[in-house]
């Protein structure tokens, strides 16, 4: 037993911030582990679930609240969140459709931050002084770039959350970016679901989660850019 603890030791301090790499895999592994083994299932029940509900009189509101409930756990389950988006706009309408969507990602978003977050809080009794210094400095190198691609790209999407808060990605930063690909992509299903389907419909989710917060980087970009210049003219 001492020796596993002393071998555990000398590899900690051979490889520092090791301790900290372990913890993240191991939980966005849970996370991957879960849609693997339970997505199918899942996907089945929730499809029975809302069919079930629009066979009710006056489901809508029902439905509204089951699908910001179900898109608020989506980072802990193997919600189908595209199939569950689709469905609610097929059935609540474009406007309807979109609302609903948005407040349910939004939700989702932020739950899985302070998720990340807590676990992180959770296991630094475990970790070293080097391993929080290595989730701050990846927390520095976790562009909002990778945060919008990665919004309308399933499992991809709940993992970079859960990656925002562990790291301590700063959360203004984190809310605006989130909420702005959030409306893209709330807009976009809503469209699929009321008036399009076909083989472009993925590609118009990914270009749509982009579209919002590429602008708002772009226009930040330019900002930044013309601020020197500004300031010699003054």
């Amino acid at each position: 037993m001492e020796s596993g603890v002393n071998a555990w030791t000398t590899w900690r301090r051979q490889w520092p911030g090791a301790g900290f790499w372990l913890s993240l895999l191991v939980f966005i592994g849970i996370v991957i582990a879960s849609f693997l083994l339970f997505e199918s299932s899942i996907q089945h029940a929730t499809t029975a679930l809302v069919h079930g509900l629009v066979q009710q009189p006056a489901y809508q509101f029902s439905l509204a609240i089951v699908v910001i409930l179900l898109l608020f756990f989506d980072v802990l389950l193997p919600v189908p969140s595209m199939l569950l988006a689709l469905l609610a706009a097929t059935h609540l309408g474009f406007v309807g459709g979109s609302l609903t969507i948005f407040i349910g990602l939004c939700c989702g978003s932020v739950f899985g931050y302070f998720l990340g977050a807590g676990y992180f809080r959770l296991a630094s009794r475990w970790l070293s002084a080097g391993d929080k210094q290595q989730a701050s400095e990846l927390a520095n190198k976790l562009g909002t770039l990778a945060l919008v691609c990665l919004r309308g790209v399933p499992v991809l999407a709940e993992v970079s959350v859960l990656a925002a808060g562990m790291k301590g990605f700063p959360l203004k930063s984190f809310l605006l970016v989130t909420t702005l690909a959030n409306a893209g992509l709330a807009v976009a299903y809503a469209y699929i679901g009321a008036f399009l389907a076909g083989e472009t419909a993925f590609l118009l989710i990914i270009f749509a989660s982009l579209l919002l917060p590429g602008l708002f980087l772009l226009c930040r970009s330019c900002v930044q850019a013309l601020e020197p210049v500004l300031r010699t003219k003054k």
